[in-house]
C-alpha cells in the first residue's frame, strides 16, 4: 500500500473502528496493522451488503449511510455511521445469520477474512480476544432468540386455542 493511501484510511478509519471494543483497547500498531488492511467499498440503495446463509468473507464499518438488517422473522434493525456488522465471520467462516440491505448510500470500510488473518500472525494474541467479542455477539444473539421464543410460548399460555 502507497504511504500516502495508508495514512488516508489510517485517518479516515481510526475513530470508525474505535467503536468496535476490541479496537478501543488494542495495541494501537495492531489497530495500525488492521487499518491498513481496509478496503473503501461504495453500496447503492437497494444493494445487498451480505445474504443471510452466505459465507462470510468480510466484515464491515459504516463510514457513512444506512443499512437494514433483515432476519427471517423480517424485523429490521438500522445500522448507521460508525456502525460495524459481519465480525463473527472473521473467526468462525461460519454462514451468515441475517441480510444487510443498503438503504441509502453506503460508504463502507471492508476486512477480509485473509487480511484479518494475515494480521493475526504478527499478533497471535489478539485472536483470543476477538474470539471473546464475537463469542458475545453469539451469545447476544441467542438470547434474543430465546427472549422471543419465550414471549411466543408466554403468548401462547395465555391464549390457549378453544376447539
Amino acid at each position: 500500500m502507497g504511504y500516502m493511501r495508508h495514512e488516508i484510511v489510517n485517518f479516515n478509519c481510526r475513530k470508525l473502528v474505535a467503536t468496535m471494543p476490541l479496537f478501543a483497547n488494542a495495541d494501537p500498531n495492531f489497530v495500525t496493522a488492521m487499518l491498513s488492511k481496509l478496503l473503501f467499498e461504495v453500496f447503492q440503495p437497494g444493494d445487498y451488503i451480505i445474504r443471510e446463509g452466505a459465507v462470510g468473507k468480510k466484515m464491515y464499518f459504516i463510514q457513512h449511510g444506512v443499512a437494514g438488517v433483515i432476519t427471517k422473522s423480517n424485523k429490521e434493525l438500522k445500522l448507521t455511521d460508525g456502525s460495524y456488522f459481519g465480525e463473527i465471520c472473521l473467526l468462525t467462516k461460519g454462514r451468515r445469520t441475517a441480510s444487510v440491505r443498503a438503504d441509502t448510500y453506503c460508504h463502507l470500510y471492508s476486512l477480509s477474512v485473509d487480511n484479518f488473518n494475515e494480521v493475526l500472525e504478527v499478533y497471535p494474541m489478539m485472536r483470543r480476544a476477538f474470539e471473546m467479542v464475537a463469542i458475545d455477539r453469539l451469545d447476544r444473539i441467542a438470547l434474543i432468540g430465546f427472549s422471543r421464543l419465550f414471549k411466543l410460548l408466554e403468548f401462547v399460555s395465555q391464549d390457549p386455542l378453544e376447539i
